[in-house]
C-alpha cells in the first residue's frame, strides 16, 4: 500500500471556511478543536481534485470513478481508491521588521509533519526534533543564515515577528530541518536558499498565538448596483490563511481498490496538481489558487 505527501503552497490567500460564526469575524476559517490551528479539510482536497480529475480524464471518465468513487446516486457501489486527509499547517508567513516576512513553524507542527514524513513513500526527512531544545517562552531557533535578525544596538540577536519581540538561538538543527523541507518544496535553488533564511521555530504557544493574531483578517461588502452603497446588512468580516502558508496532507490507497491493470492509481496524482490548483471558496475574488507538490514526483 502506498502513502504519499503532498505539500500545499498557497499562492494566494486560502479561504477554507466552517460557515457563520458569533465571533468576532463573520466567516472564520476551519480550526483543529484542540490546538486551534488551521487545516484544509480533506473534502475540500478531494472535491477541488476530483472536479479537475473530470478535465483531465475527460476522453477516461472511469479513472475518476475509481479515483474518487462513484457520483453521489451511486455512491454505495464503492468507496474511493484513494483517501484524503487533511491538510496540517506546516509553515505560517508572519510579518518581520527584517527581511519582509518569515516562514513560522514550531515543534508541534514539525512533530507532526515529521510523523507523516515516517509514513509517507515519497519523501525521507531524517530530523531530530530534541535536539531544538525549545527553551523558554518567547525565545525562537533560526537558521545559521538568517536574515530575519535584527542587528540593532538596541536589538541585538532578536527576532521581530508582528508585535513581538523574540530572543534568537541560532541553531544547526534549524537549518537543517530548513534545508530538508526545502529541497522537497522547492525546484529552484535561489528559492531554497530564500526559503532557508526566512525560515524560524518558535516556541508552540507563540505558534498558538501568531496562529490566531497573524491571520489575515478582510472586511468585504456587497454594493447595490444602483446607488453604489453597501446593501443592508451585508458587510462583514472574513479569515483566510495567508499567501505562502504551507500545509502538507497525506493520500493513502484503499487496498484492493488502488490496483487496476495499469498500476496503482497514486500514479495519476501528478496529473492532477499540475499547474496551479484552486481549493477553499471565492475562487471567483482570487481565493484558494495553490501550489501542490508532490515530493519525488512532478512540479
Amino acid at each position: 500500500m502506498t502513502t504519499t505527501l503532498m505539500f500545499v503552497h498557497c499562492l494566494s490567500p486560502l479561504h477554507a471556511g466552517t460557515g457563520q460564526s458569533i465571533g468576532a469575524v463573520d466567516l472564520p476559517i476551519a480550526r483543529e478543536v484542540t490546538t486551534g490551528l488551521p487545516y484544509l479539510p480533506g473534502s475540500s482536497i478531494k472535491g477541488t481534485l476530483r472536479d479537475r480529475s473530470r478535465q483531465v480524464f475527460a476522453d477516461a471518465p472511469e479513472h475518476t470513478t475509481t479515483i474518487f468513487g462513484p457520483e453521489t446516486a451511486n455512491a454505495s457501489d464503492h468507496a474511493g481508491a484513494l483517501t484524503f486527509s487533511d491538510a496540517a499547517l506546516l509553515l505560517l508567513p508572519v510579518r518581520s521588521v527584517r527581511g519582509t516576512f518569515a516562514y513560522v513553524t514550531s515543534p508541534l507542527l514539525l512533530q507532526r509533519f515529521l510523523r507523516d514524513v515516517r509514513e509517507a513513500s515519497n519523501v525521507a526527512i531524517d530530523a531530530d526534533i530534541n535536539a531544538l531544545d525549545p527553551g523558554a517562552l518567547t525565545s525562537c531557533r533560526v537558521s545559521t543564515t538568517s536574515v530575519n535578525r535584527s542587528t540593532s544596538a538596541s536589538n541585538q540577536d532578536k527576532v521581530l515577528l508582528e508585535d513581538m519581540d523574540l530572543s534568537v538561538k541560532v541553531c544547526k538543527a534549524t537549518q537543517a530541518i530548513a534545508e530538508a523541507i526545502a529541497a522537497n518544496l522547492f525546484e529552484r535553488a535561489d528559492e531554497r536558499a530564500l526559503f532557508v533564511k526566512r525560515f524560524v521555530i518558535v516556541h508552540d504557544d507563540v505558534m498558538a498565538y501568531l496562529s490566531r493574531h497573524a491571520i489575515d483578517v478582510v472586511t468585504r461588502s456587497s454594493l447595490n448596483p444602483e446607488t453604489k452603497t453597501v446593501k443592508q446588512g451585508q458587510l462583514w468580516t472574513e479569515e483566510n490563511l495567508p499567501t505562502e502558508s504551507v500545509l502538507c496532507a497525506l493520500v493513502l490507497e484503499n487496498g484492493h481498490l488502488a490496483r487496476t491493470d495499469t498500476g496503482s492509481v497514486s500514479e495519476h496524482l501528478p496529473a492532477l496538481v499540475k499547474g496551479s490548483v484552486q481549493f477553499g471558496g471565492h475562487a471567483t475574488i482570487g481565493r484558494g489558487r495553490c501550489r501542490v507538490v508532490i515530493p519525488g514526483g512532478e512540479r
